[in-house]
């Protein structure tokens, strides 16, 4: 009978597995679709915002308080979607690069698109050598030492 129990044990704690994940994947579907729906939102409004200009030009009237109230509405799809876009890289273990907001590994020193340093990864890598290894850190600050010495 305990081997039986233990079979079962294995199959519920697979399932469960399989469950999560399973979910995971509908919820980042979910994202996705939401974030093209409002990307598909964003290009309208800002096709509808360039006919605005195009027709207050042509008329030589101002309609600066319709532009204004459209660009308000391109403003608030655009922090959506950055919020969409932070869930989903958050969903799939990225993170989202703090100067040019392209989708990164979480573990990376550097942006794959701008280039920028990742300020908190280089710090939390020295961290995470220095605990793994306290010899090495041990090396590294008598080697700093050394290396401060003809300075003196």
């Amino acid at each position: 009978m305990g081997m039986f129990d233990d079979v079962v044990v294995n199959a519920k704690a697979a399932a469960n597995a399989f469950s999560k994940k399973a979910g995971n994947i509908y919820d980042i579907s979910k994202l996705k679709f939401n974030a093209n729906s409002i990307k598909g939102e964003i290009n309208k409004k800002c096709q509808e915002l360039g006919e605005m200009v195009y027709e207050s030009k042509l008329k030589g009237s101002s309609s600066q308080q319709l532009i204004d109230a459209k660009i308000d509405e391109i403003k608030a799809l655009k922090d959506d979607l950055t919020a969409i876009n932070e869930l989903l890289a958050t969903a799939k273990n990225l993170m989202i690069c703090p100067a040019c907001s392209a989708v990164i590994a979480k573990d990376s020193v550097f942006c794959n698109k701008c280039g920028i340093r990742i300020e908190g990864q280089a710090e939390s890598d020295k961290e995470d050598k220095a605990h793994n290894n306290p010899e090495n850190s041990q090396a590294d600050s008598d080697n700093a030492t050394v290396e401060k010495s003809p300075q003196e």
